[in-house]
């Protein structure tokens, strides 16, 4: 009855996540990207690090879709592989102070003329009922949530070895194959801010 229930709290998440990402996507426009150091900033620090990766990446076997016991382990080798690369990695070294004041900017304006408050309540116990995010540490387990479409249409892009998530009311910069956090954005998404 449980697995039932929860299954589909999970299918009316996702749902509401596709309904609300795709409701009125013409209320905020998408920035542009005139020249902005805190941007430049952070594009250069990402890619930076896709470019660790990938060199990290090269003397393993590739990683498949499937996450089987295979997979798995490549990507604990690539995880720890990182973790001795960027030893001394701190929270912040991408979301720079200057970073973050563009990208809490960013977040607000992507909700102007949304209801931000209904949309992270439909899943708010998901995203607050995580431990906090360290850098270079597991992806917290049961953090399964995606940035909404409404807001990955206002951020910059990202490399393909790395994601968006929210955890904890905070935007984290997610190493898709060695399931690892890159970086975190504390308070990016507290509701009250906007409300």
């Amino acid at each position: 009855m449980a697995a039932r229930h929860h299954a589909s709290r999970v299918f009316i998440t996702f749902a509401a996540v596709f309904l609300l990402g795709a409701w009125r996507m013409d209320a905020a426009p998408a920035p542009t990207w005139a020249s902005n150091d805190a941007l430049r900033t952070f594009n250069e620090r990402v890619e930076s690090y896709a470019a660790l990766h990938r060199r990290l990446t090269d003397p393993l076997p590739r990683l498949g879709p499937n996450r089987d016991l295979w997979s798995h382990l490549l990507s604990r080798r690539l995880a720890s592989a990182i973790r001795s690369a960027r030893a001394t990695a701190t929270q912040g070294d991408i979301f720079s102070p200057a970073v973050a004041v563009l990208f809490k900017d960013l977040i607000a304006n992507a909700f102007v003329g949304r209801d931000a408050g209904a949309m992270f309540y439909v899943f708010a116990e998901e995203f607050w009922a995580v431990d906090d995010s360290a850098v270079n540490e597991p992806f917290p387990e049961g953090a399964s949530h995606a940035v909404p479409a409404v807001l990955l249409h206002h951020l910059p892009a990202l490399p393909d070895e790395m994601e968006y998530r929210i955890v904890n009311g905070s935007l984290v910069l997610l190493d898709v194959d060695a399931d690892i956090v890159i970086d975190v954005l504390p308070d990016a998404f507290r509701v009250t801010s906007w409300v």
